[in-house]
């Protein structure tokens, strides 16, 4: 179940997010923006049951009952999306369930959101994860990446991903870190930018597309290679290297890990830009 952990706000964006709170609820933030001016719905029950987790969900077109029994608001509407999920608003929340980020959404600033053990998100449009921001995967749960979808982590802000990240054709863009236990299944293209951004994988990376760095990718886990890195960063093996792909590194790589049979590369294509560093580097 999707829930969101931590949402604290004191500056701008604390600011913008009541705004959209004002517009969804129907109340107005005039010049300054703080508390509704108009409070939501009295929170509806199920039975002898407390249909609402959260009062702050619901309103007088996103019912409780409705909300959380179909998904849907009175209007036909979506009711969930990245900031108001089933398992943050509603009581009794079901396990195993799937939601689809189909336009462009943010978790912004001080905001934690986390994919239950069970559950899956899928992104089909554009999720961005700003300064701050913290998406966490947990242990048996999935976040999906279609094709044409694109997934930023901004400068400051981070994945932490013990279960699955699956890249269907789609663009990661990652800024600063993606800490990885669990395991990242690339079938797209994964890009570090920046001097500062980090892939750092305790678990499995699999890359069956392309992956290009430019800052760190620091591996201490098993990196299964069957598609194409690029490295204009610094590439740390401390663990297990498979590779039937192609490598091109074009500054540092370091190998104090394990590497499969025939040499770290084998016989497969590699380019070479800049002399290995290291006692133990990488080579052919």
């Amino acid at each position: 179940m999707f829930r969101i952990v931590v949402a604290l706000a004191v500056t701008a964006t604390a600011a913008e997010r009541e705004e959209g709170r004002a517009l969804r609820f129907g109340y107005t933030t005039e010049t300054v923006r703080g508390a509704p001016t108009t409070k939501p719905t009295t929170i509806p029950s199920v039975g002898e049951e407390q249909c609402a987790k959260d009062a702050e969900c619901f309103d007088e077109n996103y019912d409780c009952n409705t909300c959380c029994s179909t998904g849907l608001a009175k209007n036909g509407e979506e009711c969930w999306d990245a900031e108001y999920t089933s398992s943050r608003c509603c009581e009794n929340s079901p396990d195993g369930q799937t939601l689809t980020i189909a336009d462009e959404q943010t978790i912004a600033d001080g905001q934690e959101t986390t994919i239950a053990n069970g559950d899956t998100l899928i992104i089909t449009g554009t999720l961005t994860i700003d300064a701050g921001g913290t998406l966490i995967v947990e242990a048996g749960s999935t976040l999906t990446i279609n094709e044409n979808s694109t997934l930023t982590i901004d400068d400051g802000g981070q994945i932490v991903s013990y279960g699955t990240i699956s890249n269907d054709g789609g663009l990661i863009y990652n800024y600063w870190l993606i800490y990885n236990v669990g395991t990242i299944s690339n079938n797209g293209k994964i890009i570090n930018y920046g001097t500062y951004s980090e892939l750092s994988n305790y678990g499995t990376v699999s890359n069956d597309c392309t992956i290009v760095t430019h800052g760190f990718f620091k591996n201490y886990g098993t990196f299964i290679n069957d598609g194409k890195i690029t490295n204009y960063g610094e590439f740390t093996n401390d663990g297990t290297i498979s590779n039937d792909g192609q490598v091109r590194n074009c500054n540092i790589l370091i190998n104090d890990g394990t590497v499969g049979c025939c040499g770290f590369f084998g016989d497969v294509y590699f380019l070479t830009c800049e002399a290995f560093e290291g006692e133990n580097a990488l080579c052919l």
